[in-house]
């Protein structure tokens, strides 16, 4: 299941002093320096909105934390004093995928860089890494041919348009920290939002979810189905009023999607962004 970034500690600076090589359609801008990406780890929940983590032997009062494994995921165990009373959370799904380039060349995606792990910041709704399911925020796991793990978003694409092969066979976890909620409002204006499973999460003002497009630590990325990235308040609240008793969100934490979506043009992430979707 989807992990939550550690909301107690704020979030450092991003590198701005990578260089740029844009050289697909999209292209990739400046990396995290990894700082970033340790707030991703130390907590997630599983799917009834329970806290699942491992204690840190070496203090015993700091925050727990999670062990994750090199491409960014988290291990599979957890430890055995939140084991015994919550269930442990899953991986994302992981596919093996075949990328095609369009006539031209291209994939139509944007990478970046967020720590020791890889992300899909853009991808083109009609190209041909959309047809096969991969959208924003998928994490590229493993490329052939290539060690990821050294290479920024920004060298990753000059890889892929120096390449000669018309296909990127590739390892993708989709919808890592990418995860479906609901919501519904209540006569005082205040929209309360759940697990599927009925965890209560939270509520807030509805018209300050239209005004800034996210609940507290979480950005909305669709509402009923409607891509929202890139929408303004208009559009927020549209979606809103055409929305009828449960509202099925989706929300990826605001730390993430912050740093994927910066400097991107709005309209075309509005108008373009394709959306992960998982077969």
């Amino acid at each position: 299941m989807s992990r939550y970034p550690k909301l107690d500690e704020p979030v450092p600076g991003v590198s701005e002093n990578l260089s740029q090589k844009e050289t697909d359609s999209s292209g990739s801008d400046d990396d995290s320096d990894g700082s970033e990406l340790g707030q991703l780890d130390d907590i997630f929940y599983d799917e009834y909105g329970n806290v699942v983590c491992k204690p840190n032997p070496e203090t015993t009062n700091s925050t727990p934390q999670v062990s994750s494994t090199s491409s960014g995921l988290p291990a599979t165990g957890v430890g055995s004093t939140q084991s015994d009373s919550h269930k442990k959370a899953k991986h994302p799904a992981v596919r093996q995928v075949v990328l095609h380039k369009d006539a031209s060349g291209k994939l139509g995606i944007k990478l970046r860089r967020m720590g020791n792990a890889m992300y899909f910041a853009f991808v083109d709704v009609n190209s041909p890494v959309a047809k096969a399911g991969i959208g924003f925020a998928d994490q590229l796991v493993q490329v052939r041919g290539v060690n990821i793990s050294d290479m920024t978003g920004s060298q990753m694409m000059y890889w892929i348009s120096s390449s000669h092969s018309k296909e990127i066979h590739a390892t993708v976890a989709q919808r890592p920290y990418d995860f479906d909620i609901e919501g519904t409002v209540n006569s005082q204006g205040e929209l309360a939002y759940r697990t599927k499973q009925g965890k209560e999460l939270g509520s807030v003002k509805l018209q300050k979810v239209i005004q800034k497009g996210h609940l507290k630590h979480l950005q909305i990325v669709a509402v009923n189905g409607k891509t929202m990235l890139g929408c303004i308040e208009q559009d927020f609240l549209s979606a809103f009023q055409n929305a009828t008793g449960t509202i099925q969100l989706r929300v990826i934490p605001r730390i993430l999607t912050n740093h994927l979506l910066k400097r991107q043009n709005k309209a075309e992430l509005r108008n373009r962004m394709q959306l992960s979707k998982v077969p």
